[in-house]
């Protein structure tokens, strides 16, 4: 074999190597992204998802505890009135989901609500990052950025 086909066959060996490379990083790039860690996808502008305390029928405080797959946020207790804010990088897959259970003292059970889900709410806002929510007794009101009222209403999940 002659020294030139070795040559060859060392720098078609290099190119494998990086196109190996190339391709490894690609796939981790692709593993980043279907997560929904609140953290995980910096590539993605943040977006804010804010939760007002709107019992106006009942007007008292709102307990919720919101999750996704990945965070568990706590609970935290909204004075009737007053907002609470969730912010988090979304998914470049737009699977992102946070869920929330909300309870105040008159209702005798538990109200859970998909309060972000990119499928639906991308189709409802192109191209926002701040989605504002109204929780009322009958359900949950997001904000049309359009008409500027809570027109965009869905009872609780069953």
């Amino acid at each position: 074999m002659s020294s030139s086909t070795l040559l060859n066959l060392f720098s078609m060996s290099h190119k494998a190597q990086g196109l190996l490379q190339l391709v490894l990083v690609a796939f981790l790039l692709f593993l980043s992204c279907k997560t929904t860690n609140v953290r995980a996808w910096y590539f993605q502008p943040k977006t804010h998802v804010e939760i007002i305390n709107g019992l106006d029928s009942d007007p008292s405080d709102l307990t919720l505890h919101c999750k996704s797959k990945d965070d568990d946020l706590g609970t935290h207790v909204v004075p009737y009135n007053s907002s609470y804010e969730i912010v988090f990088h979304p998914n470049l897959l737009c699977t992102t989901l946070f869920f929330c259970n909300f309870q105040w003292p008159k209702s005798q059970i538990d109200h859970f609500f998909n309060i972000f889900d990119c499928e639906r709410d991308d189709k409802k806002c192109k191209k926002c990052k701040h989605y504002i929510w109204k929780i009322s007794s009958t359900g949950a009101c997001m904000k049309d950025n359009k008409t500027k009222d809570f027109t965009i209403c869905y009872p609780w999940n069953k």
